[in-house]
């Protein structure tokens, strides 16, 4: 990056922050960071501006070039499930062990025959 970079990033960050109402202490970073970054002056490494942008809920890669964006929001359809699935296995399996699990009994081929009033070969001995 060349030291105008480092002005519009800086810039941006300020704007943001006053924008948004927040202190240099709010950012998650050291102040003295902050004010060096809002002043232009090169040294900012990538997890402090990831930080900030955080904290600003501005989307990091386009605050590397100085813009303000808002950070883009997932989809809903690529949010993480609320429960894995290792936890409903172990949900099953402590339901099962306490007895809360209502099962059938499996159906064999006779139990439809039964059902209907059909007698097998082997019922009917």
């Amino acid at each position: 990056m060349n030291k105008y970079m480092f002005k519009e990033i800086g810039a941006a960050i300020a704007t943001e922050r006053t924008r948004q109402g927040l202190r240099v202490g709010d950012l998650g970073v050291d102040p003295h960071v902050v004010e060096a970054i809002e002043g232009g002056k090169p040294g900012i490494t990538t997890l402090q501006l990831e930080k900030i942008a955080s904290a600003l809920q501005l989307d990091p890669n386009a605050l590397r070039t100085g813009e303000i964006q808002a950070r883009p929001q997932p989809s809903v359809f690529l949010r993480p499930r609320k429960q894995n699935l290792a936890k409903k296995i172990a949900d099953s399996y402590h339901a099962h062990r306490a007895g809360r699990v209502d099962r059938a009994p499996p159906r064999t081929r006779e139990a439809p025959r039964r059902e209907l009033g059909y007698l097998t070969a082997k019922q009917s001995k």
